[in-house]
């Protein structure tokens, strides 16, 4: 582990094991420039997928104007995962067609016209269902491990999806909101 983090990455180990048993777990990794947390996130995610315990996709949020796309470090993050997975890309295609939609690259001209029309009028509390879908979907093998590096850039959207998750982390079976 990396040196001085042995405590931080059982951490991360215990709430990977409460994933696994299937609860929604938020956790922030936070702290000065240069502490090394992109460090501890790697090893984190080293183990994991070592031991063929998680998905894992990653999303980038990078310092933009007001401009920034919605959702932006998400479509990031779920466009490696189905380039990597064909169960993933299927999940987006069965529940989540807003979200593919936004990822070009993985659907044929013909396939977008008819997600076009699946997704006419779709409001902003309709993503953030089907995203927890996706979610889902995704994790039912394995726990699905969505690492957002640099949130403190992150768009208003992607903040809002992640508000909306951590209300809903735990309450199906009454236990705290987020970590």
């Amino acid at each position: 582990p990396p040196v001085g983090r042995a405590g931080a990455l059982a951490e991360l180990q215990r709430e990977l094991a409460t994933a696994a048993r299937g609860e929604l777990r938020l956790v922030f990794v936070s702290g000065e420039a240069g502490v090394g947390k992109t460090t501890l996130i790697e090893a984190f995610l080293d183990q994991a997928r070592a031991g063929a315990r998680a998905s894992v996709c990653i999303g980038q949020c990078v310092e933009l104007s007001d401009a920034a796309e919605a959702y932006m470090p998400l479509l990031d993050a779920l466009g490696g995962l189905c380039h990597d997975s064909a169960s993933a890309l299927e999940s987006l295609r069965e529940v989540a067609p807003s979200w593919l939609l936004q990822l070009p690259g993985l659907s044929s001209a013909d396939e977008r016209a008819e997600l076009d029309r699946r997704v006419l009028g779709v409001t902003q509390e309709r993503m953030l269902r089907e995203f927890a879908a996706a979610a889902r979907a995704v994790s039912n093998d394995l726990p699905l491990l969505i690492v957002l590096e640099d949130l403190h850039w992150c768009d208003p959207s992607t903040l809002a999806l992640l508000s909306w998750l951590a209300r809903r982390c735990g309450a199906d079976r009454g236990q705290p909101s987020s970590r």
